[in-house]
C-alpha cells in the first residue's frame, strides 16, 4: 500500500491561517477562553481554601479553649453549682 501525502509519516507544509475580527485582531480563541475559566476557576479555589484555613484556625482556637475550661472545671473537684431559673433540682457537681 503506497504512502500518500498527508499521512502519519509524510509532512504536509501547512499555513498559517487566522481569522481576524473587523478591527484586524484575532478573537478570542476557545484555548484562551478555556484557560482564562481555567485561571478564574483555580483562584476561586485558592480564595475558598484560605476561607476555610480561616475556619479551621478559629475551630481550633475554640477547641482549645474548651479544653482549658474542661481542666479548669476538673481541677476545681467537687464544687456545687445551685440549678438554673427556680427549678426544682437538686445542686449538681461539677
Amino acid at each position: 500500500m503506497p504512502i500518500k501525502p498527508g499521512s502519519p509519516t509524510v509532512p504536509v507544509p501547512g499555513y498559517d491561517v487566522r481569522i481576524l475580527d473587523e478591527a484586524g485582531a484575532v478573537p478570542e480563541t476557545r484555548a484562551r477562553s478555556r484557560d482564562r475559566r481555567c485561571s478564574e476557576l483555580l483562584a476561586a479555589m485558592r480564595s475558598r481554601l484560605r476561607r476555610l484555613d480561616d475556619q479551621m484556625e478559629r475551630l481550633t482556637q475554640s477547641r482549645d479553649a474548651l479544653a482549658d475550661y474542661i481542666d479548669a472545671a476538673e481541677r476545681m473537684g467537687s464544687v456545687s453549682y445551685p440549678p438554673f431559673d427556680d427549678a426544682d433540682v437538686e445542686p449538681v457537681t461539677a
